[in-house]
């Protein structure tokens, strides 16, 4: 299994001095082959290539997409493409009320609860038939934060991974992996239904969801 994995928001927890978003969303996006990476490094590139780069007029050359950068129509056009060629696809997706955690338990440790919502989000795949696990993630965190984040994760999911499960985490860039590509356009729609209470783009995928919850510290 591949999973790849993105955030919308932000951790910021200030405010009354800043302006920070109300909701921070993790997403994992799940395909079990590895030749369901070349179909879905093909819709990324289709899109890039007949939405984005399609005219010779264009004064830069769009090598990413991203949520919020990309027009409904554009997102569509991508999500059918990915739809007609990978049929088997999951979302998975944690949803943190930052006023609501506050209330609970002041100001938190901006690590620390990334590292927790990944872990919730993580023991919701059914990992026990699985001989690898294999999670991508956007690079984000320094080297020290991305090996407390790897031990955190290695501790904490031992009772979801049978003995012969092997889970390998990486993190880099959304260049190299176009999966986290595909991930963020997700992540951005489930984070716009909560943050803003538009679904314009969620209801058009919504039906790919397995999993969608709030944390619970």
């Amino acid at each position: 299994m591949y999973l790849y994995l993105d955030e919308s928001g932000d951790l910021g927890f200030d405010f009354e001095s800043k302006n920070p978003s109300k909701f921070f969303v993790i997403t994992l996006l799940a395909v079990s082959e590895a030749k369901s990476i070349k179909i879905m490094n093909k819709a990324i590139e289709r899109t890039l290539d007949k939405k984005l780069n399609h005219t010779k007029k264009r004064k830069r050359v769009v090598t990413e997409l991203k949520g919020n950068a990309t027009t409904l129509e554009i997102k569509n056009y991508f999500l059918k493409y990915l739809n007609s060629h990978l049929p088997q696809w999951d979302l998975y997706s944690i949803v943190l009320d930052k006023q609501a955690l506050i209330k609970q338990l002041g100001c938190p440790i901006k690590d620390r609860v990334y590292n927790q919502m990944t872990h919730q989000l993580l023991e919701k795949i059914q990992f026990s038939q699985l001989e690898q696990v294999n999670l991508i993630i956007d690079r984000s965190k320094d080297t020290l934060g991305i090996r407390e984040f790897n031990d955190y994760l290695y501790a904490n999911l031992s009772l979801c991974l049978n003995l012969k499960t092997k889970l390998y985490i990486s993190h880099d860039s959304s260049k190299k992996h176009k999966g986290i590509q595909a991930v963020d356009m997700f992540c951005y729609g489930i984070a716009r239904k909560y943050e803003l209470n538009d679904q314009n783009w969620y209801s058009l995928f919504k039906e790919k969801i397995v999993v969608e919850f709030e944390f619970r510290a």
